[in-house]
């Protein structure tokens, strides 16, 4: 099953959400039908605490036009403190600026991340090229078909663990996608700066599980930094140990196929495949 539009849903995403384009295809070697969301997620600085503590006690946050709000405009102030654990995200939470973000979202396809809206940032990026210890990214593909094209499916962001309450209607099913993507984006910009301040990013609200190690070394460049947050390069870090696993695992001693991973595959710091489908989607989109 494919998600198709028609000027009517189109029409009243624009009216309910806000910021956001159409644009149809089929585009040279890509496949077509993409939004493009202008997001700048950041609450007004009169609620940016009181959004962060319903985050991370996994209350009611809504968004309009691109930005997340509080969901009362009256409530109980006193319950929006942070847990002793989570003081340390409560005192960066003034130094948070707001960035603007364009995110491309396909309807999706079954096939696909179980069917849900595709969501890749293209500017600013946000890959695990770019943050190799990020806790909330699908990895990108290679060789995906849709729409009949085959192509490299960059890294997406895991902005839902349950695409089935995103429903069936087409209109809902945009809308509370889009939602979710821009409350990930304001998720995300705390994981960003708690990473900044603390050494190790803190992705508040509830958590999905971490890659087993064996997932690493087809996703993650060696010369990058590594998975666990150091400064340190993940093939002279973490890497040799997560072969080790991705061995065990394939139970074929030596000859696992990392080819494609090769030192000689990676040029400054960016894998060709990725970076080539960013680059399309961009010249689409912006």
């Amino acid at each position: 099953m494919q998600y198709s539009m028609n000027k009517s849903v189109v029409d009243d995403l624009k009216t309910k959400f806000g910021p956001v384009e159409f644009h149809t295809g089929p585009f040279k070697t890509f496949p077509g039908n993409w939004f493009l969301l202008e997001l700048k997620p950041m609450p007004l600085n009169s609620e940016i605490k009181d959004v962060a503590s319903d985050i991370c006690r996994n209350g009611s946050v809504k968004v309009n036009k691109g930005k997340v709000k509080h969901h009362l405009d009256n409530c109980d102030r006193e319950s929006h403190s942070f847990s002793s654990k989570l003081r340390h995200v409560e005192k960066i939470i003034s130094d948070l600026k707001d960035e603007k973000y364009y995110i491309a979202v396909h309807p999706g396809d079954k096939n696909i991340l179980n069917g849900q809206p595709i969501a890749i940032s293209i500017k600013p990026e946000i890959n695990y090229i770019k943050y190799p210890d990020h806790p909330h990214l699908n990895t990108g593909a290679k060789d995906v078909s849709m729409e009949g094209f085959n192509f490299h499916l960059p890294d997406s962001l895991c902005y839902t663990d349950n695409p089935k309450q995103l429903g069936t209607d087409m209109v809902d099913r945009m809308l509370f996608a889009f939602d979710l993507i821009t409350i990930w984006l304001f998720r995300h910009q705390i994981w960003l700066k708690t990473r900044e301040v603390y050494g190790k990013g803190t992705w508040i609200g509830p958590e999905a599980a971490s890659f087993p190690p064996y997932i690493y070394p087809k996703i993650l460049n060696p010369l990058g930094k590594c998975r666990c947050g150091k400064n340190k390069k993940y093939g002279n870090c973490h890497r040799p140990y997560d072969i080790k696993k991705l061995r065990k695992k394939a139970k074929q001693n030596n000859r696992i196929n990392l080819k494609h991973q090769t030192y000689g595959s990676w040029k400054k710091n960016i894998y060709n495949p990725q970076r080539k489908s960013l680059k399309v989607l961009k010249n689409i989109l912006l």
